[in-house]
């Protein structure tokens, strides 16, 4: 584990080193602001000998979020009084690492590395069920595995100037919506409402992507090898390679999107998507799903015939303001694979054979509203909420933000959160977060 840590840091060192040569006052302007590697090669290599941004072959770029939060909680008793509860203090610290390469014209290659905190999980082969015991009383060591996740792995290459290729593993975008997505069934995870703009884990696939001449639309093909079967399957197997498809259409200030998903004994869904504007000032969004019968219906190889519907639906605005700094956003989603009265937690969740949302029940609305400038540059507010309509559930936080410098702030505000479906008892918790941001930046 040591040697990964070192291998780590003096990566980082590396691109830091190379990173303060750099004269352009705007390095951490935007996303995937990165050095670049020229294209000759040469025998001896040495970090002073290298002009990094004049070349156009390689970037090389990354992210650190570095924070330590505190949050105090105060649990509703059975008298309906607040004792406190508990305190906890957690950092924050993670990283990601990417490396973009185009060797020629016609090919790029893409991969990104994130790291977080902790870097180690330790785990024994005891823990593997198919080790029968040595001796008695003998017990197996524990073992560090590394917290390093590839991310993103894959290339690009095109066919003319209307057909793109990709294959690897890549996130997908499929949906519009901002805190809920029904119709992006091709990623590995949901979206959490609270962090909606952090990019999630795709899967390994081929992407062919049509653009038709002399138009913005666009279709794109979709091949999913089974990577991530069923405990006690095999994977890899061709019958169960998922193939997806969707078209998206301009058309003046609107874009209409129109798609469908098929595997193997699992339930076909088909998807429509809209996003446009209002008087040109309000975004406007929306989302839909078709799907006939659940996963698990069609695992237990029951008539399609007996099954039924099953909808998924979501609708949402935004308004942004840049003149007094103000964003708004707001979203309804209909989960028609959810329960009317949730028994379990499950947001945000992992998909499962009956519920392709990731949330147990079926009504649900989030909303925030910030402040990038509230009276002066150095002080910002915002506050979100989301809400479990049938289950009657929900969280909140307000928050007050404070910068000293840019790479300093200190964030504060109340936070609350009822009912069965966000808390494990269903009694609500009143609480008190304070999160101190400590560097971190792109580079």
């Amino acid at each position: 584990m040591r040697k990964h840590i070192i291998f780590l840091l003096i990566v980082l060192l590396t691109s830091l080193s190379m990173l303060s040569a750099q004269e352009d006052d705007d390095l951490f302007g935007g996303d995937d602001m990165v050095a670049e590697t020229p294209a000759e090669t040469r025998k001896m290599f040495s970090v002073s000998d290298v002009d990094i941004f004049n070349g156009d072959t390689v970037r090389i770029g990354g992210s650190l979020a570095s924070s330590l939060k505190t949050i105090v909680q105060w649990k509703e008793d059975d008298n309906g009084a607040f004792p406190y509860n508990s305190t906890s203090m957690a950092p924050d610290l993670r990283g990601a690492f990417f490396i973009d390469a185009r060797p020629s014209t016609n090919l790029r290659i893409y991969s990104k590395f994130n790291y977080a905190f902790p870097f180690k999980l330790s785990t024994s082969a005891v823990d593997v069920p198919a080790v029968p015991p040595v001796f008695p009383g003998f017990q197996f060591p524990s073992l560090d595995i590394p917290q390093f996740n590839v991310f993103e792995l894959f290339t690009d290459f095109s066919l003319g100037e209307s057909v793109f290729f990709r294959f690897g593993k890549h996130t997908v975008k499929w949906g519009v919506g901002y805190f809920f997505s029904p119709v992006d069934v091709l990623n590995l995870s949901v979206i959490d409402p609270e962090e909606p703009e952090t990019q999630r884990e795709g899967p390994v696939s081929l992407r062919v992507q049509f653009v038709f001449p002399n138009t913005q639309n666009a279709l794109y093909l979709y091949a999913l090898p089974d990577t991530n079967p069923p405990s006690g399957t095999q994977p890899f197997q061709a019958e169960n390679t998922a193939a997806a498809a969707k078209f998206e259409l301009v058309a003046g200030n609107s874009e209409l999107g129109f798609g469908a998903w098929y595997k193997h004994l699992r339930s076909p869904r088909f998807i429509m998507t809209y996003s446009g504007t209002i008087a040109g000032k309000v975004g406007a969004f929306g989302e839909g799903l078709f799907a006939w019968g659940k996963d698990n219906e069609w695992i237990d190889k029951k008539n399609p015939g007996g099954m039924g519907p099953v909808f998924q639906a979501t609708a949402g605005l935004s308004y942004s303001n840049t003149d007094i700094n103000l964003s708004i956003s707001g979203q309804y989603f209909y989960n028609g694979f959810g329960e009317t009265n949730p028994a379990v937690p499950s947001i945000p969740g992992s998909l499962t054979l009956t519920n392709l949302s990731g949330y147990g029940g079926q009504h649900y609305a989030a909303a925030s509203i910030s402040l990038s400038e509230l009276f002066t540059p150095k002080l910002s507010a915002s506050l979100f909420g989301m809400f479990g309509i049938d289950s009657v559930s929900g969280t909140t936080n307000f928050l007050i933000s404070w910068r000293f410098l840019d790479e300093l702030s200190l964030s504060a505000g109340p936070m609350f959160t009822y009912g069965k479906e966000y808390t494990r008892d269903g009694k609500p918790v009143i609480g008190l977060q304070i999160t101190a941001k400590l560097g971190g930046g792109r580079f």
